[in-house]
């Protein structure tokens, strides 16, 4: 197994302790879907699934279809599924593939969490998810993305995001700034008291709100809104989160 693949499979195993599920997401979420009824969600890079879940659970929705790109992560969210009695599709699949893999106007509403986003690294490859996106939504859809705002983070060099803490469990994450790709280096650990640090590196893609506002308004949304946080907080130039919603055309 890779470094790669060996920090994967620690972070699966400890995601839940580490991202606990946020009751503030889910009401923004359902705040947002309040108008509606007998919704099909899908969720992308949903992790082990708790929030797929939960959405579940609400009388508005119908279905939830929940995707991720790591094995671990939808293994430990089907036995959740299982064990919750909920019948959330979860699959491994690349977000770039959902329009060849569910068709238009399949689902009412997308959410894409988790700075999911940034690991597009291509900006063509942004392109073409917001426009599967607002193909396989119907006409009057919901996008909810949840990001970091990169203005912030480029623009004053932060190369250390707050440290996650939870039952022992230390998420230590930091950025190095590669000019010559003008990505970054998303460094990260985790420690768990006396058990050896799992490392593991990967590359983000730092695009900034502005440049996703102008993706997502090329691909037809219209709407959008730009949160520092799913408190509906302002966003600052020093916000660290991003929500942006937005409605498919």
């Amino acid at each position: 197994m890779s470094n790669k693949e060996t920090f994967y499979a620690t972070l699966s195993e400890y995601y839940d302790e580490i991202f606990p599920l946020s009751k503030s997401t889910e009401n923004f979420i359902l705040q947002e879907l309040a108008n509606r009824k007998q919704l099909r969600i899908l969720d992308i890079g949903c992790g082990t699934g708790s929030l797929s879940i939960a959405l579940s659970r609400s009388s508005l929705v119908k279905a939830v279809t929940a995707i991720d790109l790591d094995e671990e992560m939808i293994s430990k969210a089907m036995r959740k599924n299982v064990l919750s009695g909920t019948s959330v599709d979860f699959r491994i699949m690349n977000m770039l593939t959902i329009e060849s893999c569910f068709g238009c106007g399949s689902f009412d509403a997308i959410i894409c969490l988790g700075n999911t986003i940034a690991h597009l690294l291509k900006t063509e490859d942004v392109e073409t998810f917001f426009r599967a996106a607002a193909c396989v939504l119907v006409q009057g859809g919901v996008l909810i993305l949840q990001g970091l705002n990169y203005n912030y983070i480029l623009d004053d060099t932060i190369s250390a995001l707050p440290l996650i803490e939870n039952d022992g469990i230390q998420f230590i994450r930091n950025y190095q700034h590669l000019e010559q790709t003008e990505l970054l280096e998303f460094k990260t650990e985790i420690r768990t008291g006396s058990t050896p640090a799992v490392i593991g590196n990967t590359l983000h893609n730092p695009i900034r709100p502005e440049q996703l506002q102008a993706l997502m308004e090329k691909a037809g949304f219209s709407n959008l809104q730009q949160f520092g946080g799913f408190d509906r907080s302002y966003l600052s130039r020093k916000s660290l989160p991003l929500v942006i919603t937005c409605i498919r055309g």
